[in-house]
Formats: structure tokens, C-alpha cells, sequence
């Protein structure tokens, strides 16, 4: 029996741990995946605030004209000509660029169709001298220069940077020839996977505030009708950007030669392109763009301040993601980056949070209650299987004490009236004797099964009813009343009683007197069975009134109740396992009858468990 209660409950303890293990692992996936669907949230939210702070910059740049990249400009002609040389009589105006363009570009600056590289804020000749005698201080375009060194370092690190004029060479191309080869190219867009749909919005509307109006105006054929098309020698006789008698990367001087006629040019102006220059240590983003002048090419560009660039980019994400990180993207790339829209940057968005961190919502408060909800179920069949655990226990062992009862007396029966019915007795005294005997045994069996039906009816309040029914009775008429029947069952065990009942006057208590005797008696005769062999026959009852209730103590100085069995000294059909197989009859329920009727009157039943050496047993009831 016991093997198989363990094994029973081994079998349902791994069953729960499956079922624990399976939730958690479920609880887990659903936690980590809506975590990583919030802290997604959170890196777009913040992918979106980044691109929105430089897309307004580059849409800025890209609706720039073409001819701001030179210091000074003819203020009265028309756009396709303003690329052409300085006519006598023509009123130059400073480019908006000679002064700088903001706290987020380091210099603009362009390569022309020969390769040689200047910038608006880094005058030559006759225009430095006019950019200092009333625009910008020296100082200014001397530090302008030393940018113009630096990017034309950058642009050109030892390979030769002419090519021939007219040239139709793609931005970004690798030719050994263009003036950019070293530029790298912007970083492509990832596959669709988890940022592929989100990175296309972003370009999308990264791309569409570069369409200025005026950059769509300016990739029109503007050429009027009524003017020819130049040829092939237009160009002869005009001023020309060069590098020779100059320093490398510090502009051009003008070389005054003969003027071209005054005709007009088709102008194309590309979109800007961001990229990355100089080594890894060190990038270098700059924004370029390709222009097309009649069969000129020329490229123009900005030089963009990276470290404050990545702190605004930090600043303006910080709140969402306070441990981000940004950093350049250079040839292949991965396609589980967080990339920009604007610029090839990737965005390190930090650590994911930790799932102590995640806010109650839908998610979070379905698991609970699924939590809880198998854990009520877990907990619930463990108290089901470990109550027909119990009921298959009691049933067994009410089985076997039944049966061990059962079988002397049915066995004394069945012999004594063969005997009886056959004549067998034939003497008048031993006649009387076999008859006393079945009277006993009658009795002994009318108690059985008096005990087993008064057990069944526990919990249907019939002890309560019957309390109800008769009223209250005065605490010392009860004690009296019930002396009687308990001196009767010591004095039959050969027994002496000891009953005090004093200071019980006035003290009412809603019980039965018979319900009240039958609980008594059950302790007297417990008494009575197991401490028959003691040197002391006592068997005390003292009724005194403790606490708001009447308290009646039994006690005997036999040999007690083991500690291993006080926890089930209660439990019905339980008996202690030196008497199970011993000479005292008993179904092992008159302690579990007597606590329920106690329990049934609103009092109690317990055993005192210091108590040595014998028994005592405390019956509580409430007084009215």
C-alpha cells in the first residue's frame, strides 16, 4: 500500500514538474518575445527621431544651388548661366557658404572637372582679397584652408585625381580616374527581415524631404529654344579652376584668359550621397553630389562634423535608448543592423532590458492568471488524489478492522447456535452460559455497527439538531447526568473513576446529553482498553469551566500515545501499529466519532501531547 502511494505520487509530482516546465518555458518565450517586440518599439522610435534630426539638414543642402560652391557668383543672370566666367560690369555677390553653413558642416567644398579641389569658404586671389576686405576675417579662411588641406588629403591619398573633361563617370564608381574613387560608397539597405520594412519607411521619407522643388527644377532641361546649342569649343577662353602654381588642396587661382560667349548651359544637379572618408580610426562622414554642366562634370560636397552629429544623434535618443551607440558602416552590410535612412550609420541600441523591467499589460497579466490557474489545478488534484489516497487507505483499513471484528463474534455465533439448534448442550447451566455469550457478542456487534453508522452521519448535523431540539442544559445537570453511565464502564473494566465536577452552577451549554455520554464514554473505554495493564487504575474526569467554555479533562496513566502516532490518533479506522495485531478489539473510530460529534456541538476534541506517562484528552464546549 505504501509503495504504491509513493509511487502514485511520484508519478504525479513529474507530471507537475512537466507541466511547470512546459508553462515556464512558454511564460518565457512570451515574456522575452514581447519584451524584444517593446525594446524594438523603443529602437525605432529612436531610428526615427535620428534620421527626423539630419533629414532636414541634408534637404538643406540638397536644395542648395549648384553655384553657391563658389565665394562669389553674378547676381543678375540666369541659372544655367552662372557657371560661366565673370563678365566686366557684372556685380558679384558673396555665397551664403563664404561665411559657413552651421554648427553641424565643417566646410563645403567642390572638385572640378580637372580634379582640383576648392571650397566658398576658402577664398583665392582676387576673391580672398575681396572676402577679407568686407565679409569674413582672415583668420577665418586660413582656418578654412587648413580644412580644405585636410579633405583634399582625404579625397585624394596618392592617387591622381584628373580626368579627362566631359567624362561620364557614375558617382561612386571605382575608376581609377574619378575624382571620388576613394569615397566609399553608402551603406545598401538590409534584406526584409526584422528592420526591413521599417528601414524602407524611413528612406521613403528620408528621400522624399530631399525632392526639394528646387532640386526637381534644377534636373530639368532649362536650355531656351531660341539659344544654340554650345559646341565643342565654348569652353575655349574661360576661366578654368586649375592646380598648377598652387598649393594642393588650397583652391584655385583664377587665370584671367578670354571670354567665352554668353550661352546657355544644361544644368543637372544629382542628390546628395553620404559616405565615409579617411581611415577607420578616424571616418570622416561628408555628403556628396554629382552636377552636370552642358558636357562638364563637376562634384560638390560637405564636410559634415561626425563627433557632433553622433552626440545630437545620443541627445535626441537618449531617452529611449540611454545605453545606444552610433558607428560608421563601411562596405558589406549586415542585415541585422540598425541602420539609418539619412547617413550610413548603424545604431548599437544597448543591452536589452532585463524582463523585471517589462510593465504589466495584456501579455504579462494572461500569464499571471495562467499561472495561477495551473497552479490552482496542480495544487487542486493534489488535494483530490491525496483524498481518494485517503478514502482507498480508509477503506481498506476499515475493511480489515471489520473483518478482524467481525469474524470472532460471527464465528461464536455460527458455533454456539449449531450447537445450540442441535441439542448438542444438554446441560441447563452451560445452556445459560453459551447464551450470555451470544448476548455479548450481540452487543459487541450492535456496537460496531451503532459506531459505523454514527461515523457515516458525521457532517449532516445531527448532533447540532439534536442540541437544538433539547435546549440548553445547565453545565453540572450534563456532568451528573453522564457520572453514571462512565462509572458503570470503568467499574466493568476493572477500573476506578475519578470525577470532579465543581463551580458549574449557572454555566449552560447547547448539548446533548446523550451526544455528550457517547464521547465520554469513548474516552473512558479507551482508557479502560489500553491502560488495563498500568499499576495505576485511574481513570480522572474533571469538568471545570476555562476560558468562556465548559472543559472536560480524561485522563489515564497507562501507556500513552506514541509520538509517531499523535498526528493520526484522530484519523478514522487508524490504529496505532502495536495494536493492530494485539488482543484489544477496536475499529480504531471511537476517537475520530468522538471529535466529530465535538466538532459538530462547536467544540473540540484534542489530546494533550505533554502529557506522560498515559493519556489525556480535552473536550472543549461553548457555553450559551
Amino acid at each position: 500500500m505504501r509503495l504504491r502511494r509513493r509511487l502514485t505520487w511520484i508519478v504525479f509530482a513529474v507530471c507537475a514538474v512537466l507541466v511547470l516546465e512546459g508553462l515556464g518555458w512558454v511564460s518565457w518565450q512570451a515574456i522575452s518575445a514581447r519584451a524584444g517586440a517593446q525594446f524594438q518599439e523603443r529602437v525605432r522610435s529612436a531610428l526615427w527621431r535620428m534620421d527626423s534630426e539630419l533629414t532636414p539638414l541634408i534637404a538643406q543642402e540638397s536644395a542648395r544651388p549648384y553655384f553657391q560652391y563658389r565665394a562669389f557668383y553674378p547676381a543678375e543672370r540666369a541659372y544655367t548661366r552662372m557657371w560661366q566666367e565673370v563678365q566686366p560690369g557684372e556685380v558679384l555677390v558673396p555665397s551664403p557658404l563664404l561665411q559657413g553653413a552651421g554648427p553641424l558642416i565643417k566646410l563645403h567644398f567642390q572638385v572640378g572637372p580637372d580634379g582640383s579641389v576648392s571650397s566658398p569658404q576658402a577664398p583665392t586671389g582676387n576673391e580672398r582679397d575681396l572676402a577679407e576686405s568686407g565679409y569674413v576675417p582672415g583668420a577665418y579662411i586660413v582656418y578654412a584652408d587648413e580644412l580644405l588641406d585636410r579633405v583634399t588629403a582625404l579625397l585624394v591619398p596618392s592617387r591622381q585625381i584628373l580626368r579627362a573633361a566631359g567624362t561620364e563617370a557614375e558617382p561612386g564608381s571605382p575608376d581609377e580616374d574619378s575624382p571620388v574613387s576613394p569615397i566609399e560608397p553608402a551603406a545598401a539597405a538590409p534584406a526584409p527581415s526584422k528592420v526591413g520594412s521599417e528601414y524602407a519607411a524611413r528612406q521613403q521619407a528620408a528621400q522624399q524631404a530631399l525632392l526639394a522643388p528646387e532640386a526637381n527644377q534644377w534636373s530639368r532641361d532649362l536650355r531656351k529654344p531660341e539659344q544654340p546649342t554650345p559646341s565643342s569649343a565654348a569652353g575655349a577662353g574661360k576661366e578654368v579652376l586649375s592646380l598648377e602654381d598652387g598649393e594642393a588642396g588650397k583652391g584655385a587661382r583664377l587665370a584671367p584668359i578670354q571670354p567665352a560667349p554668353l550661352d546657355t548651359e544644361q544644368v543637372e544637379v544629382g542628390p546628395f550621397e553620404a559616405s565615409w572618408l579617411g581611415p577607420a580610426g578616424d571616418p570622416q562622414l561628408v555628403l556628396r553630389r554629382r552636377v552636370r554642366i552642358g558636357t562638364g562634370v563637376i562634384h560638390q560636397g560637405v564636410w559634415l562634423d561626425w563627433p557632433a552629429i553622433q552626440d545630437r544623434l545620443l541627445t535626441v535618443a537618449r531617452d529611449l535608448l540611454p545605453e545606444a551607440r552610433v558607428q560608421p558602416v563601411r562596405g558589406a552590410v549586415d542585415q541585422d543592423l540598425w541602420l539609418l535612412a539619412s547617413v550610413p550609420v548603424a545604431v548599437d541600441p544597448g543591452p536589452w532590458p532585463m524582463l523585471g523591467s517589462l510593465n504589466l499589460d495584456s501579455t504579462t497579466a494572461t500569464l499571471g492568471l495562467t499561472w495561477l490557474a495551473v497552479l490552482g489545478a496542480i495544487v487542486a488534484i493534489g488535494l483530490v488524489l491525496r483524498a481518494a489516497m485517503e478514502l482507498s487507505d480508509r477503506r481498506g483499513r476499515f475493511v480489515s478492522a471489520v473483518t478482524h471484528e467481525l469474524r470472532t463474534p460471527l464465528t461464536t455465533f455460527c458455533l454456539y447456535t449449531e450447537m445450540l439448534a442441535g441439542g448438542m448442550v444438554k446441560d441447563d447451566a452451560a445452556r445459560e452460559q453459551y447464551l450470555a455469550t451470544l448476548k455479548d457478542e450481540s452487543s459487541h456487534l450492535a456496537g460496531i455497527v451503532e459506531n459505523v453508522l454514527d461515523y457515516a452521519r458525521l457532517g449532516q448535523g445531527s448532533a447540532r439538531s439534536s442540541a437544538e431540539g433539547d435546549g440548553p442544559i445547565d453545565a453540572a445537570e450534563l456532568m451528573a447526568q453522564v457520572e453514571a453511565p462512565l462509572r458503570r464502564r470503568t467499574e466493568h473494566g476493572g477500573m476506578l473513576l475519578e470525577f470532579a465536577a465543581r463551580g458549574l452552577h449557572g454555566a449552560r451549554v447547547a448539548a446533548a446529553v446523550p451526544t455528550v455520554e457517547r464521547i465520554l464514554v469513548n474516552l473512558v473505554d479507551n482508557a479502560c482498553k489500553y491502560a488495563a495493564d498500568a499499576e495505576d487504575k485511574r481513570v480522572q474526569v474533571i469538568a471545570r469551566l476555562h476560558a468562556g467554555e465548559l472543559e472536560v479533562r480524561v485522563r489515564d496513566h497507562g501507556p500513552g500515545v506514541p509520538r509517531s502516532e499523535r498526528s493520526r490518533v484522530f484519523s478514522a479506522f487508524h490504529r496505532a501499529a502495536r495494536d493492530a495485531l494485539g488482543p484489544r478489539a477496536g475499529l480504531g473510530l471511537g476517537l475520530a466519532l468522538a471529535r466529530g460529534l465535538a466538532r459538530e456541538l462547536g467544540g473540540d476534541l484534542v489530546l494533550v501531547p505533554q502529557h506522560e506517562p498515559g493519556a489525556e484528552f480535552v473536550l472543549t464546549l461553548p457555553l450559551v
